[in-house]
């Protein structure tokens, strides 16, 4: 038998945008089950929104989701780490130039600079 899997909507790219997974899920400590992260860049904003989720170990379901935003975060996280209590995200400290990229003056590389 085989099997069709849609692709939820908000992983479809938009022209502009869009939202994007880690590429780096982790094991939670406490519950072994999968943590992973979904990022969303709000344009003209230097902010973005963030959204873990835990999925069941058993069917891959779902178990909880939380969703925030980062305030001067231009660039999404390479990362995570967790604890039993927390999940840390190591924020860059890199800006981009979202004008020269968008309009095609640059690749994403040269729109970067140190904060």
């Amino acid at each position: 038998e085989s099997r069709k899997f849609a692709i939820p909507e908000e992983y479809l790219p938009d022209f502009l945008g869009g939202t994007a997974h880690t590429a780096h899920p982790q094991m939670c400590p406490d519950t072994g089950n999968l943590v992973g992260w979904h990022w969303t860049q709000i344009m003209n904003d230097g902010a973005l929104e963030v959204t873990f989720t835990e999925w069941s170990d058993v069917d891959f379901a779902p178990v909880a989701t939380s969703t925030f935003q980062l305030p001067n975060c231009e660039l999404a996280p390479h990362d995570m780490a967790l604890t039993e209590n927390c999940i840390l995200l190591k924020v860059n400290a890199l800006q981009m130039n979202q004008g020269e990229f968008l309009m095609g003056m640059t690749g994403p590389a040269g729109a970067l600079k140190m904060d």
